[in-house]
């Protein structure tokens, strides 16, 4: 598992799919606000945000990485918006 540093959050993005009747799979509205979910955290990460929460981000700061076949985002914890 990666653990981030200093004042760094990883997060996992709470993709909602929905399938129309003839199975087409759509992806989630991207006009809308997208949640993540706080995996883990640095020691300098304060602390309005826990492991285990759902949070609304500003993707644009945040860096992607892909490990062992999943995407996660690192982001400084000033670019958590909200929690949800």
């Amino acid at each position: 598992m990666l653990t981030p540093i200093n004042n760094l959050i990883m997060v996992e993005r709470n993709e909602k799919e929905t399938t129309t009747e003839s199975g087409i799979i759509v992806g989630q509205d991207h006009s809308q606000a997208q949640t993540a979910t706080v995996l883990a955290k640095g020691p300098d990460a304060g602390d309005a945000v826990n492991i285990g929460d759902k949070v609304i981000l500003d993707y644009g700061k945040a860096w992607q990485v892909k490990y062992e076949g999943k995407m996660y985002h690192f982001l400084e914890d000033k670019f958590i918006i909200a929690v949800a």
